[in-house]
């Protein structure tokens, strides 16, 4: 039993380093969901703009999968943070319309939500801001 234990982990170990991309996929993955259960509403899940509540705006709802292009091929990371977080206005940046993502990863790890861990950390909403911020990084046209 001790022997096939080990030759579990082995296995393991040579897999993930055969084939790095595992990782980062099921990385996406994490980003994707968390995308679809908190942005998707609005920016839809292909992330151009046309959720099911998006008719429901006053102002159209942007779509994200332009950001690197109207940005000169740069991906926008700081700002999608700060627009993601959203726990400090900036009044240059006009009214806050979209939700502060930040606050709310912050009351549902507070709030004895079954979902979250009691050691839901600010380091963990961090985590969800940027798994969030590299999905979206992946769905660039």
């Amino acid at each position: 039993m001790k022997r096939q234990s080990i030759t579990n982990w082995v296995t393991f170990a040579v897999l993930a380093c055969a084939f790095p991309g595992l990782t980062a996929a099921a990385e996406l993955s994490a980003g994707q969901r968390i995308f679809e259960r908190n942005c998707a509403s609005c920016h839809g899940n292909d992330g151009k703009g046309a959720g099911w509540l998006s008719e429901y705006l006053k102002s159209p709802t942007p779509s994200l999968v332009q950001l690197k292009k109207k940005n000169q091929g740069v991906f926008p990371s700081k700002r999608i943070y700060q627009i993601i977080e959203g726990r400090e206005e900036v009044k240059a940046h006009g009214p806050r319309i979209m939700p502060v993502w930040g606050a709310e990863f912050d009351t549902q790890s507070t709030n004895n939500d079954p979902c979250y861990s009691k050691d839901y950390t600010e380091e963990m909403v961090r985590k969800r801001m940027l798994a969030i911020i590299d999905y979206i990084s992946q769905i660039q046209e």
